[in-house]
This record gives structure tokens, sequence and C-alpha cells, in this order.
């Protein structure tokens, strides 16, 4: 199978087809004027060998594809290189290494035997050329082009521009010899052997090289970005080893650092923290270990460290409770109307069938001091095995006291929601907001919503805290109000 050339394949004058036999290249791509060495085992091939080097007969050397069938004929490209064997020696396991020279252009035409070798009909390709000034200016960019490659790759000698110049009179020849002497692909040095025509051939010969110098130049970029980030990071390492013997013999006991080693090891301890919540703590640790204990951004970072990892991330309770453990309980513990039992019977046990899910609206007792509604709240608790927190929010009319306030703020705290939850170290207890009849006097909206932000079981997942600045999940929390009637 002959795989036809996607450029023209000119016809010359004067010339015949004849019978060549035609040796299939698998590693390389040959040019005229080029040697090219290779291995040959494949019997056909080796008969095709040892009948064209006695005499020097030509043959045609062709790239061909390597993914195919070894029972059959690999496909061969239309162009190759009319060749002849120029030395031959033995080579592992009955192989021969062989060396070849390429002469000129050969179009291969039709397949003629497959038996004992390979062979086809071809023609000679190297009609003549103009060498128009644009030409000459194509060949003078390639040199140059080429200039600058060897002096940024090591990979090629600083001389081979000047050797590549000594071709400047044969054109074809110049092209051909830069094809060969870089690293292209196959494909792009089979397309360069295809191109006849000089003017396309240096076109396309500009855009390979065009492309391996920005490959090189960006190879270079990088490299000189990691050195100069190993350089940064081994001036740094040695100014801190410096620091370190200065401190060490001012008798300093190096607070900052065992402090970020106990926190490290806090955060690797803590399975139950959020990849974020991990992410912000390693950074705040960072700047802790660099900052000096008697600055105020070093108490400021410690404190919000030990804010962040002491909440209690994910830690809850296990939903194991009967409905009959909590009617006994609540019977005992509560002596309040029993259509009120029922009432709060129902939610619970919606809310086990749910997994510990529960987006009613929030449950809200009303009653005048002294008639139990904190029992009740406490009974509910003890109930599902819940740990128990009372919040008073009468008189609060700012938003920072549920939500707390920015770390940016001198004096920065968060809010009460978070307050407490660290207290009693579990993220699903129950919260009895106390007083909410006198919240928010002021009637300002934005304190409203921040408290519904937090009591809203359908909102409450994502509840985010001024000055914790990561979302904490409050759907666990089971939030009761009371109002004095």
């Amino acid at each position: 199978m002959i795989i036809k050339s996607r450029y023209p394949v000119p016809t010359m004058s004067g010339d015949t087809r004849q019978v060549y036999p035609v040796l299939p290249l698998l590693t390389g791509v040959l040019f005229p004027g080029a040697i090219f060495t290779i291995q040959v085992g494949q019997p056909r091939n080796l008969a095709l060998i040892n009948h064209c080097r006695r005499g020097k007969k030509q043959f045609v050397a062709a790239y061909a594809r390597s993914e195919f069938d070894t029972n059959h004929e690999p496909p061969v490209h239309q162009v190759g290189v009319f060749a002849t064997v120029r030395n031959i020696h033995d080579g592992a396991g009955g192989s021969k290494i062989v060396v070849l020279e390429g002469l000129r252009r050969a179009a291969l035409h039709e397949v003629i035997n497959r038996d004992p070798y390979l062979t086809a009909t071809a023609t000679p390709l190297e009609p003549p050329q103009v060498v128009s000034a644009g030409l000459k200016k194509k060949m003078a960019e390639v040199i140059s082009t080429i200039g600058e490659i060897t002096q940024l790759n090591p990979v090629y000698s600083p001389e081979l521009s000047k050797v590549l110049k000594l071709n400047e009179e044969d054109p074809s020849m110049l092209a051909d010899r830069v094809a060969a002497s870089f690293h292209f692909s196959l494909a792009a040095k089979q397309e360069l052997l295809e191109a006849i025509d000089l003017e396309l051939r240096y076109d396309r010969l500009l855009f390979f090289l065009n492309n391996e110098l920005n490959q090189v130049a960006t190879l270079l970029n990088i490299e000189k970005n990691v050195k100069e980030r190993i350089q940064e990071e081994q001036h740094k390492y040695y100014l801190r080893q410096q620091l370190y013997e200065i401190r060490r013999q001012l008798g300093e006991d190096f607070t900052e650092e065992k402090e970020a080693a106990r926190l490290r090891k806090l955060v690797k301890n803590s399975p139950n923290l959020p990849p974020e919540v991990v992410a912000r703590a390693m950074i705040e640790i960072d700047r802790l270990s660099q900052l000096s204990p008697a600055s105020a951004e070093y108490g400021v970072t410690k404190s919000y460290l030990d804010w962040l990892l002491n909440l209690p991330w994910g830690k809850v309770t296990p939903e194991n409770y009967t409905m009959e453990d909590v009617e006994r309980v609540l019977s005992s513990d509560y002596y309040g109307p029993v259509k009120l039992k029922e009432q709060i019977m129902q939610r619970i046990s919606v809310r086990k069938l749910l997994g510990g899910l529960d987006e009613s609206p929030t449950l809200c007792l009303v009653g005048a001091p002294g008639t139990g509604k904190a029992s009740l709240a406490r009974a509910i608790a003890k109930a599902l095995g819940k740990e128990f927190v009372r919040i008073s929010v009468g008189g609060i009319s700012d938003v920072s006291d549920i939500k707390g306030t920015a770390r940016t703020w001198l004096g920065a705290y968060p809010g009460k929601i978070m307050r407490v939850l660290r207290n009693v170290g579990a993220s699903d207890p129950v919260v009895l907001i106390e007083d909410i009849d006198y919240f928010n006097v002021d009637n300002d909206s934005s304190v409203n919503i921040a408290l519904l932000e937090a009591i809203d079981a359908r909102n409450n997942r994502n509840f985010l805290d001024n000055y914790i600045g990561i979302p904490f999940d409050l759907s666990k929390v089971i939030f009761i109000c009371s109002v004095r009637s």
C-alpha cells in the first residue's frame, strides 16, 4: 500500500517509470545527502539489502507507518529517497546494522512485487528551481532562526548554523540538511520531504523551526523560574537558620514554633475537620510560625486558630433513641399538658425518620415566667441524648451579636451561636433561645435576618459567622424559642 503525498507530485519530462526495490523505514525519514543508520531484521528486508549491496544498486527508502501487522507489508509514503548501502555489519539476533546514504527524492507509483522483497515503480523528483529574492530572504531567515535555537538549546552544536550555511548555494540541499539535523517529529520530516516546491518547503521549514524555538524558549523560562524559586527558598532557609542561631544564643524559647507544631498536630489528629478548614488553618499556622510572640498580630492569629480548631466541626450524637424512651423521659421530667407532649413527640418522630434532619418551623414555647419552658426544652434534650444550652437574646440589636465581627476589627469576636457551640463541644445540641420577644427592639431588619439565617432549618447548612469566615452547618442543631406571655 502506498500513502499518497499531501502535496502535488510533479511529473518530469523524459523520466520513465522503472522498478526499484523499496525499503520501508520505521524509525526515521531519510533525506537526500543524509546518512542514516538502521537495524534490519525482517527476512524480506535483509534480502533487499543483500541484493542491493552488490554493485551498489539503488533502491527507494520510504518512511512507513509502524502501526501495522508484521505479517503484511507496511504502508509506505509515496515520496521517498533513492538510496544506496554505504556500510553493513552484524547486529544482535541475526539482524544487520545498515548505513544508508540518501541520493535524491523519488516518487513511488505502483507496487509490483512483495516477494522476495517489496518492489514498485518509481521516478526521480528533483525539478529545476528558480531562486527568487523571496526564497533568498527565507533562506536567510532559516539560518538566523537556527542560530537562535543553537544559542538557547545545548542539544545542538553552536557550529551547526555555520556548517549548514556552507550549503547556501544549493537551496534544496540546505533545506534538506536542516530538516535532517533537527529533532522534528517524523510526520513533520515526511511533510518536508514531500514539499518539492522550494518556496513551500521553506515556509514549512520556518514553521517547524519557529515551533522548536518557542518550545526551547518556554522550557528555558520554566527552568529559569524554577531556579529562581529554588534560590529564593534556599535564601529563606539560610536566613531562618541564621535567625534560629541568633535567637538560640539569646536564650529565646521559640514559643511560636512550638505553638505552630502543636497546632499542626491538632489539625492532623482532627479527622472531622472539613477540607476548607484544614486549608485555612494551615495558612494561618504558617503565618503564626513567622510572627514574634511579642507582636499584636501573633495574639490575633493565635486566638483565631484556637476558635477555628476548637469548634465542633462534624461532631454529632448518634440518633439512636427510641420513641418509647422519649415518651418516658418527657413524662417523667415535664408535668405539662398532654397535648403539648404529643405535638413534641410528633416532631421528634419525624426527625428520627429523616435521620436527624428537621426542616419544619422552629418550635416556639409561649408562657409566663416559671411555667416550665426551660424545663421542657431540657427534657427534650435529655430524651434525645443531646447537649442543652440556653441563649438569651433579650436586648440584642446588633448583627455582630449573632454573626460576630470581621477579623479585621480591633477586638473581633465570634457571635453567640459559635460561642455556645464551642462551649458544648457538639454541632447538634438543643439550643433554647430565650426572651425572643425582647429581641431587636429597634426593629432592624438586618438583625432579624441574621437570626433567621441561624435558626431556619431550610437555610442554615452554610451559616457564615463573620469572625470564623468559613460556613458552619447548623442543620443538626435543634433550636427552640421561648416567649413570655
